[in-house]
């Protein structure tokens, strides 16, 4: 049951990273358009959401896989709050990103508020989270340690989308890196859940 569940984490992982790229392309050519359609937006917002929920059902097959292969349970904490933050946090982006789209005056304020309140505290957690998992007793074989540290990486770069309040350009610049730790800190995921099996008898090497 644990190897069926490990698989289907693994494919969510990598569904979730596609969509999340998926999506900041169509940011990306949709923002040449004077405005989104209000049915693209709502779609985008699904897709995201689904993505956030996605994200929570791999956090917790990873607690799973901590506990069965390591028997480690100091993340059990962390996991569980970056679990539920992956939903309300997308939600609370998705709202904003509408009521920017509502109000454009408003423009400014809302982009300052997402920063605040929604991406810095998610790197914040990704940074603890990070931290926490390199107290791992890992193999050598392991990819739980590159992905630890790709996701220490990707906290600090949203922290650092702070510096973004005061140059935009900057925080235009980091975007790409962000996809790119997304995209790295998904697929060594989905190696190391379908590696699962495989390495049973060395993690505790």
């Amino acid at each position: 049951m644990s190897d069926q569940r490990y698989r289907a984490a693994a494919i969510l992982a990598l569904v979730k990273t596609g969509i999340v790229v998926l999506m900041a392309a169509a940011a990306a050519f949709m923002s040449a358009l004077p405005g989104w359609p209000l049915a693209l937006l709502t779609a985008r917002g699904f897709l995201l959401v689904l993505a956030g929920g996605m994200e929570a059902f791999v956090l917790l097959t990873l607690r799973r896989l901590l506990w069965d292969r390591y028997d480690f349970r100091q993340a059990d904490v962390i996991i569980a709050i970056l679990a539920v933050a992956s939903v309300v946090l997308e939600i609370l982006n998705q709202l904003s990103e509408a009521a920017q789209a509502v109000s454009p005056g408003q423009a400014g304020r809302l982009v300052m508020a997402r920063i605040l309140l929604v991406i810095i505290p998610w790197g914040i957690l990704i940074i603890v989270y990070a931290a926490i998992l390199l107290k791992l007793p890992f193999s050598e074989r392991s990819l739980l340690r590159p992905y630890a540290y790709v996701n220490l990486a990707a906290g600090l770069l949203l922290v650092s989308t702070a510096a973004a309040l005061a140059a935009p350009v900057l925080g235009l610049l980091l975007y790409p890196f962000l996809l790119l730790s997304e995209v790295a800190s998904s697929v060594l995921l989905a190696l190391a859940f379908l590696r699962s099996r495989e390495t049973e008898q060395v993690e505790f090497v």
